[in-house]
């Protein structure tokens, strides 16, 4: 999600973050979506995890704003950040997919769930 028509491509990242991400998505399914006798227990549409603003195709400041001030973006500038949103995800689950992001490779994300409605993934 995110794409806007400043920037249309923004989910360009390291191996790392690129390898990880989906790692985190299926830590967070087998958590909470397990698959039972019956097969897999698919996640809702809104339920999955909205993966935004990474880092653009040739890197650079990402001004999500379009105004190249000191925007919020500055750190997505060379593919080791993703913004992931929480306002689907229930709050019960927070300290599990926190566990998963520094599981995987993110264990000094920024929470900015009070504020921004996501937690800032950082990439190692």
């Amino acid at each position: 999600m995110g794409a806007t028509t400043t920037h249309p491509v923004n989910h360009y990242g390291t191996a790392t973050a690129l390898t990880n991400l989906p790692l985190i998505a299926n830590d967070y399914k087998s958590q909470f979506y397990p698959d039972g006798g019956n097969g897999s227990t698919p996640i809702p549409d809104a339920d999955k995890l909205r993966y935004n603003d990474m880092s653009l195709v040739v890197g650079g400041k990402f001004e999500i704003a379009a105004d190249w001030g000191n925007g919020s973006h500055a750190e997505h500038r060379v593919g080791i950040n993703c913004d992931v949103f929480s306002g689907n995800i229930p709050g019960n689950r927070w300290q599990t997919l926190t566990q998963i992001f520094a599981n995987h490779g993110s264990p000094n994300y920024n929470d900015e769930t009070a504020t921004a409605s996501h937690w800032h993934l950082r990439f190692q």
